[in-house]
């Protein structure tokens, strides 16, 4: 990860990977988060999927789990995370898996 002085750094291959994939573990924290402190059952990897939900404090643990996950790997490429393309991509990618869980929910449940 080699930085310049204009707040970004060039990435290398897998540090694209680890910016997809903290933009879908951070979009992943969301719905268990709010589903969990609300106190409503919501399925996570641990039910097998709907119709076999998870407790609300296995939601909060889950998502307790995703933010960790999500964080580390920001934290892997913290020397571009000033770059507008790593930022881009991160959003965009916590999108697009927001995206897909919507319509994967909404056809299951």
């Amino acid at each position: 990860m080699a930085g310049n002085d204009n707040g970004g750094a060039k990435l290398k291959w897998w540090g694209w990977i680890a910016a997809v994939f903290a933009g879908f573990f951070l979009a992943n924290t969301i719905p268990h988060g709010v589903m969990g402190i609300t106190g409503q059952e919501f399925p996570t990897a641990f039910s097998g999927g709907p119709p076999n939900m998870s407790s609300a404090t296995v939601n909060v643990i889950w998502a307790a789990m995703n933010l960790i996950v999500g964080l580390a790997l920001l934290r892997s490429i913290r020397g571009a995370l000033g770059s507008l393309a790593v930022q881009i991509t991160i959003l965009a990618a916590g999108i697009a898996f927001a995206l897909m869980l919507a319509w994967g929910f909404s056809t299951m449940m």
